[in-house]
């Protein structure tokens, strides 16, 4: 490695966007670089975690995702469970009390829905939804 700093502005990494050199670049430690989420919030990154993929988003994105990572795909739509709520027009609230408390999936999002917000979302019912991550990530996804 030669220590020269490598300019990474612009580049973007999952949640991340590199913007500019935090602090001197220090030869053999990758440097810190001010990186600004997708959500606005801007702070200083180990660039060599933001390239590695060990930082993705910063900390109050990645509780939002830890607390709503339950993943529901139905038709061609792949959302979290606090994305469905809103689009289907409930509470998140009572979609993840209805899962928690084992309803059918299908039944937990169609409930009380608006048959017309439902179509127009979803105009194949065909299929059921399916429920593609339970909410088990490891949380190392800051």
């Amino acid at each position: 490695m030669t220590g020269r700093m490598v300019d990474r502005s612009g580049q973007v990494y999952n949640e991340w966007t590199i913007l500019y050199p935090a602090v001197p670049y220090m030869r053999n430690k990758g440097g810190y670089w001010m990186c600004r989420c997708s959500c606005g919030t801007v702070t200083a990154v180990s660039v060599k975690n933001v390239v590695r993929g060990l930082s993705k988003r910063c900390m109050d994105c990645a509780r939002r995702v830890k607390k709503n990572n339950v993943v529901i795909r139905w038709g061609v739509h792949t959302m979290n469970q606090s994305d469905w709520s809103r689009a289907l027009g409930l509470l998140n609230q009572t979609l993840s009390g209805r899962i928690n408390a084992g309803w059918p999936l299908r039944d937990a999002m169609t409930e009380g829905v608006d048959p017309v917000i439902l179509s127009l979302l979803i105009p194949d019912q065909s299929e059921d939804p399916v429920l593609v991550s339970d909410g088990a990530e490891d949380g190392r996804n800051q």
